[in-house]
């Protein structure tokens, strides 16, 4: 099976402060390490998680880039976020009205026919279509 996780899934393995669903989070990277599932990404994912790392988790320079070199030795096929599937974000986002950024990941799954796996209900629970998935009603 090949998945979309957003920052708020990935952001779990690099930290465990003030985080929900760990295990949930621990058993995807697992998976992903054992490559019993695939995984793509929008190469927006490199600059969210360096964000939420030094503004939100304050990470040190040197800590956010292990945290990065581990992401980098994943398995995991990056897609470019380029105009099409900034396109279908902007879709997405006036349809479900949630931010451009989230809606990257939805298009991203979309276009790969991929399901996306969040741990951000806020925003991607107003997807009833069968492409998003809760973090905590992943079962692996």
């Amino acid at each position: 099976m090949i998945f979309v996780l957003d920052a708020s899934v990935v952001i779990k393995w690099f930290t465990k402060e003030g985080e929900d669903h760990l295990q949930e989070a621990d058993n995807v990277l697992e998976m992903l390490d054992r490559r019993k599932i695939g995984l793509v990404e929008p190469d927006l994912l490199w600059m969210e998680i360096a964000n939420v790392l030094v503004m939100a988790k304050k990470f040190t320079l040197e800590q956010v880039d292990s945290a990065l070199a581990r992401l980098d030795e994943l398995n995991i096929r990056m897609k470019r976020v380029d105009r099409e599937v900034v396109g279908r974000a902007v879709e997405t986002s006036t349809r479900y009205g949630i931010s451009v950024y989230d809606g990257v990941y939805v298009a991203t799954a979309v276009m790969e026919g991929a399901v996306l796996v969040s741990d951000n209900p806020k925003h991607h629970s107003k997807i009833k279509d069968g492409v998003v998935m809760m973090l905590k009603d992943l079962k692996m």
